[in-house]
C-alpha cells in the first residue's frame, strides 16, 4: 500500500506521518512515548536512585542488540563490546544496518571511549542478535549470533592480528 500510495522516493520522503497513515489511523492509534534512543548504560547511584548515561556516539550509529561487559584490555576497568542492527522492521521505515560492533574502553569512572573497528579489529556485521564469550583450550573467543545467517567466531588475541581477534593490546590498553 505504501509503494501505491508513494511510488517515489522523494514522495514519501517528504511526506508527514498524516499523509501516510491518514488522520483517522493515527487518532485511533496505540501512542507510546520514548525519552531517548540512545543506547545508553545506566548508572545505580545508590539508595534506588539510578542515572542514564548515553555511550558515545559510535555506539548510536545503529540499534545495539548484544552487550558484552568484561575487561578486555585487563586494565582493571570494565569495558564494552556492543553490536546489533535491525532488519525486521516496518516497511517505511528503512532498515537500520549500519553497525559493524564496536568496542568502548572504560576508565572506572563511567566514561568510555570508542575504539574504532580498524583498530580493534572488531568486525560484526549483519542483523547480529547476541554476542557471548567462550573459552576454547584455554583462548577466549566471541560467539556472534546473527539472524537467519551464520555464527561467527572472533578469536581475542593480546597481540594485533587483523581481521580475526579483537586487537587489544593487553600492556596498553590501547
Amino acid at each position: 500500500e505504501i509503494l501505491k500510495k508513494f511510488p517515489k522516493n522523494d514522495q514519501f520522503a517528504t511526506a508527514t506521518l498524516e499523509d501516510i497513515y491518514g488522520k483517522e489511523a493515527l487518532k485511533n492509534a496505540l501512542h507510546y512515548e520514548v525519552k531517548t534512543f540512545e543506547t545508553s548504560w545506566i548508572e545505580n547511584t545508590g539508595k534506588g536512585n539510578f542515572h542514564i548515561r548515553p555511550l558515545p556516539t559510535r555506539a548510536q550509529v545503529s540499534c545495539t542488540n548484544a552487550i558484552l561487559i568484561k575487561d578486555f584490555n585487563d586494565d582493571g576497568k570494565a569495558d564494552i563490546l556492543i553490536a546489533g542492527n535491525l532488519y525486521s522492521i516496518e516497511e517505511e521505515t528503512p532498515r537500520l544496518d549500519a553497525g559493524v560492533g564496536l568496542l568502548l574502553t572504560g576508565n572506572g569512572k563511567g566514561h568510555f571511549r570508542s575504539i574504532p573497528p580498524q583498530v580493534s579489529g572488531l568486525y560484526a556485521d549483519g542483523y547480529v542478535k547476541d554476542i557471548k564469550l567462550i573459552n576454547i583450550a584455554n583462548r577466549e573467543f566471541l560467539i556472534v549470533g546473527k539472524n537467519n545467517d551464520y555464527l561467527s567466531l572472533i578469536k581475542i588475541n593480546t597481540k594485533y592480528h587483523p581481521k580475526t581477534s579483537l586487537n587489544i593490546d593487553r600492556k596498553t590498553g590501547k
